[in-house]
């Protein structure tokens, strides 16, 4: 109702840069906090927590399993009990979602992005994103950017 208001009074590009500010923060705070269940248990989410900070780079299992102080396989039986899920593919998926906002939200292009979420190639990066949403990432940049959406005022 106010981006209406606001859409009506100072024009359609203040009301998408709105949203489109609103839907980067909305992505960034799930990326962020990607597991908000109340019975994680505190090894667990401490891994979480260091995938979230390694995306980049990311860390080895046994590395993850260094910094939590427990085993390899006592973090692969705390994924799959409380996400259903291990945790290789936790981490993938946590690469490839940060993967897909900042081919939404940035300028980077395909190569960077894929380094920027610690693929070591374009086209691994690019056969895994499209194995996760059923489509290629230059489609996402294409289709699913919300900067296409700003109009330059004159």
């Amino acid at each position: 109702m106010v981006l209406e208001w606001l859409g009506e009074q100072r024009g359609t590009a203040l009301t998408d840069g709105i949203t489109a500010i609103l839907a980067f923060e909305a992505s960034r705070y799930l990326r962020t906090t990607p597991a908000l269940h109340a019975n994680i248990s505190e090894p667990l989410r401490e891994a979480i927590n260091l995938m979230s900070a390694n995306i980049e780079e990311p860390l080895s299992q046994d590395q993850i399993a260094a910094y939590v102080g427990r085993s390899k396989r006592q973090i692969g039986r705390l994924f799959q009990h409380q996400l259903g899920t291990t945790p290789v593919r936790y981490y993938l998926e946590l690469r490839i979602t940060e993967s897909r906002r900042l081919l939404q939200y940035s300028d980077l292009p395909l190569l960077g992005v894929a380094v920027a979420c610690g693929f070591v190639s374009a086209s691994h990066f690019s056969k895994c994103y499209a194995s996760f949403f059923g489509y290629s990432p230059s489609k996402e940049k294409r289709f699913g950017c919300v900067r296409g959406t700003h109009r330059e005022t004159s």
